[in-house]
């Protein structure tokens, strides 16, 4: 992967074909009313590229709308399209954006954890992240917004290897869960609960080895870092919806810079390819 202060990166250009590779969902379009000037998909992918500059809206409909959108859209678009995008939808794109980064990347093991954002009327909007380890980064592959065991249950993906979390998930359907989607839960036990089949088979792995390797959950926690460092743990909104939406839009910015660093990287490598073999078919020729 290429540095994360290359300055491609800053590229508005490179970012907008970037999301065009991997924001590849059709949204469904409403019947009622009349019909958008532009597609859906086009007005998400202008918001992802507002967040991903830190821009306000009317920065949004000067410099950046006619990269996405090819045409001048009013701020006042921008902030209507933001409040229309369910939670459903967001935690779906995202976890397809995750599933094509672990694709090209891998990981070596996976971490749960929350955090809170805070709002304009003082309120916090929390979320989880799924995160993967992998030599070279830290990325999420899944998110949700609620905090009940089933909300935790709906982002779970298909996986290996070990998963460590902090005592919060201590629940005997998180246990199953991931128990059933292949994981090795390493989950720090909660004093005060101790009954239920699934958490007695998960206490198993919390065994002196294991106890040690939980020390590494704390490298799943840099994502939120990344996320706080380059985009703030503030959010300029009053509206649930909103907020969802915009937080939504920071992972994705985040998942497409990180595929920029990979893609750039693949580039480099199969034209260094492509150029040993044509010298290898110069010098076959000289023969």
């Amino acid at each position: 992967m290429i540095p994360r202060w290359n300055s491609v990166l800053h590229s508005i250009k490179v970012f907008v074909q970037s999301l065009n590779k991997i924001v590849t969902h059709r949204f469904k379009k409403n019947n009622r009313g009349r019909k958008p000037k532009h597609s859906i998909r086009s007005y998400f992918k202008l918001i992802i590229a507002k967040e991903a500059k830190n821009a306000s809206l009317r920065e949004a409909e000067v410099d950046y709308s006619k990269s996405v959108c090819r045409t001048r859209v009013d701020h006042s678009v921008i902030h209507y399209w933001e409040k229309k995008f369910d939670k459903g939808v967001i935690e779906n794109l995202v976890k397809r954006i995750g599933i094509k980064i672990e694709n090209l990347l891998g990981y070596i093991f996976s971490v749960i954890d929350s955090t809170d954002f805070t709002r304009w009327n003082r309120s916090n909007i929390s979320f989880h992240l799924m995160n993967r380890i992998s030599k070279q980064t830290v990325y999420p592959v899944s998110i949700s917004f609620g905090d009940d065991a089933d909300s935790i249950k709906e982002m779970l993906m298909e996986g290996k290897k070990e998963l460590y979390a902090d005592s919060w998930y201590d629940q005997n359907k998180t246990f199953k869960a991931l128990i059933e989607n292949g994981y090795t839960p390493i989950i720090k036990p909660n004093k005060d609960r101790w009954k239920g089949y699934w958490r007695h088979k998960a206490r198993k792995f919390w065994n002196p080895i294991n106890k040690l390797k939980y020390r590494q959950r704390g490298r799943g926690e840099s994502c939120f870092g990344s996320l706080t460092n380059e985009f703030g743990d503030r959010l300029k909104t009053s509206r649930i919806d909103t907020s969802i939406t915009r937080i939504g839009a920071r992972i994705i910015a985040y998942l497409t810079k990180i595929y920029i660093r990979i893609s750039i990287l693949l580039g480099i490598v199969r034209h260094a390819h492509k150029i040993i073999k044509l010298m290898n078919s110069k010098s076959k020729i000289k023969q």
